[in-house]
C-alpha cells in the first residue's frame, strides 16, 4: 500500500494499515477481544509444521503465503473459513485477506481482484459489509473498514459512491453525541463492533476497532468531517493510554465499589477497552490505586491509531508509546499479558496478532522492531503449503489457516 503521508518519529514512512483477532480479526475477528465461538467445519490440511534446515527469507515466506491465500479464493470471489462457522460467509474474511494481499506488495492477478471486489459490492448494505444476514452480524465495523481500504486502493470510478457510503457508515458508528454519548463517557470518540444499539449503549467496543476505522477514514478523507472525527477519536485514545491530561475517571470493575481514579498508571502504553473490561488482557494491576496494565498488542494498536490521526514524534503520546514498545521488545510473547488468566492462555492465543501489529509498527518505526526476529517467532508454525496455523490455541481463531496466514503476511510485509 502506498504511503498516505510522511511521519518522522524515528519512522521512515507511515502506512495506513489495518486488522480484528486481531481482535477480532484483532483484532482478527476474535482479536478484538471477542470470545472464542469455534464451530469446526473441516480440519485444516497440511497440519505438520514445516521443518527446514535453513531459515527462509522474509520474501520467500510472504510469497508462499500469498500463493496459498490466492489458492483459497472461492469461485464467487470470497475467502471463506473452513474452520469457523461464523466466518464461512466470507463477509469478514474477504476484505481482511484481500487487504493483506495488497500489503504484501506482490502482484495480485486482476481476475482475483475483480472477483473479490464484486463479492464485496454484492454484500454491502447501506455502506456496511457484514450485515447480509440480519440474524448474524459479521463484524460490520471491522469488515467495512477493511473493505473501504481495499476499494480505495483497488476500486474503480464506479466505486466512488460506495466508498462515500462506507465512509458515512463508519462516521455514524463513532460514539458521539449523535449516538447518545457525551465527552465524559469513557467510550466517547471510539468505535465498536457495529450494528444497531440503543442511544448511550456501546455493545462491544475497543481500541482495535477504533484504530482500523481511523486508518480507513484517513486513507479516504472526508475533509468536511475528518477533523471533528479525529478530535473526538483522540479523546478516546487519551482514555486508553491513561494520559495524565485526561481528568475522566478510569473505569474500574464494580466489585471495587464507587472509587474514582484518574491520572493513574500512565507509562506510555495502552490498554484495550474502557467498556468491556474483561477484554483487557493485561488485567488490573493490584496496587493502590489500581489501574489497567499496558500490554504490547494494545500499545501497538494505540501507536498506529495515533499515527493515523496525524500525530508526529513531537506529540508526547507518540514518543511515550514508542519508548514503551522499545522497552518491551520481546516477540515470542506479547509482554504485559499474563501466561494464564482464569485458566486461559492468552499469550499463546494472540501470538500471530501480536506479530502482525508488531510488523505494522516496524514498517512505520524502524527503530522499534526487527524483521528477522519476527520470522524467528513465527517459523515453527509454518506449514508445507506456505500457510500458517497457531496450533497452540484456538481462543482467538488463529488456528484458522486463512486468518493466521493473512496475519503472517501483515507481520512480514515490507
Amino acid at each position: 500500500m502506498k504511503n498516505l503521508n510522511s511521519i518522522s518519529l524515528n519512522c521512515l514512512r507511515y502506512h495506513q494499515i489495518a486488522c480484528a483477532t486481531l481482535m477480532a480479526f484483532v483484532a482478527v475477528f476474535a482479536i478484538s477481544g471477542c470470545g472464542n465461538d469455534r464451530q469446526t467445519l473441516t480440519p485444516p490440511a497440511n497440519t505438520s509444521p514445516l521443518a527446514t534446515a535453513e531459515k527462509p527469507a522474509a520474501e520467500e515466506i510472504v510469497a508462499d503465503a500469498h500463493k496459498f491465500l490466492l489458492s483459497k479464493q472461492a469461485a464467487d470471489g470470497a475467502w471463506k473459513s473452513e474452520t469457523y462457522g461464523l466466518l464461512k460467509s466470507g463477509q469478514a474474511l474477504t476484505p481482511f485477506v484481500l487487504y493483506s494481499l495488497v500489503e504484501s506488495g506482490l502482484e495480485i492477478p486482476a481476475a482475483h481482484v475483480e472477483s473479490a471486489l464484486s463479492f464485496l459490492r454484492s454484500k454491502t448494505r447501506d455502506g456496511a459489509i457484514g450485515m447480509d444476514d440480519e440474524m448474524v452480524l459479521e463484524y460490520p465495523v471491522y469488515s467495512t473498514a477493511y473493505a473501504l481500504m481495499c476499494f480505495k486502493q483497488l476500486g474503480n470510478a464506479k466505486d466512488k459512491k460506495l466508498i462515500s457510503q462506507m465512509q458515512d457508515y463508519l462516521v455514524k458508528q463513532q460514539f458521539t453525541e449523535a449516538n447518545g454519548f457525551d465527552a465524559s463517557h469513557p467510550a466517547y470518540g471510539g468505535w465498536g463492533f457495529g450494528g444497531d444499539q440503543e442511544p448511550g449503549e456501546t455493545g462491544h467496543m475497543d481500541l482495535a476497532h477504533t484504530r482500523r476505522v481511523i486508518e480507513a477514514l484517513a486513507m479516504t478523507p472526508r475533509y468536511d468531517k475528518m477533523q471533528e472525527v479525529t478530535e473526538k477519536a483522540n479523546l478516546f485514545l487519551r482514555m486508553v493510554q491513561k494520559h495524565p491530561d485526561d481528568d475522566r475517571p478510569q473505569p474500574m470493575p464494580p466489585e471495587l465499589g464507587d472509587k474514582v481514579y484518574a491520572k493513574v498508571g500512565f507509562d506510555g502504553g495502552f490498554y484495550f477497552s474502557p467498556v468491556v473490561l474483561r477484554a483487557n488482557k493485561g488485567r488490573l494491576v493490584d496496587t493502590e490505586p489500581p489501574f489497567w496494565k499496558s500490554y504490547a498488542t494494545a500499545t501497538c494498536e494505540g501507536l498506529l491509531a495515533l499515527l493515523a490521526t496525524g500525530a508526529t514524534e513531537e506529540d508526547m503520546r507518540v514518543s511515550a508509546a514508542t519508548e514503551w514498545l522499545e522497552d518491551q521488545h520481546e516477540l515470542e510473547y506479547p509482554q504485559g499479558i499474563p501466561v494464564f488468566y482464569e485458566g486461559e492462555n492468552w499469550r499463546d492465543a494472540v501470538h500471530f496478532y501480536h506479530l502482525s501489529v508488531r510488523g505494522e509498527v516496524r514498517r512505520n518505526c524502524h527503530s522499534v522492531e526487527n524483521r528477522e526476529a519476527i520470522i524467528d517467532a513465527m517459523l515453527s508454525f509454518r506449514l508445507p503449503n506456505g500457510s500458517f496455523s497457531n496450533s497452540k490455541s484456538n481462543l482467538m481463531k488463529e488456528d484458522d489457516p486463512l486468518m493466521c496466514t493473512a496475519l503472517a503476511v501483515l507481520a512480514l510485509a515490507d
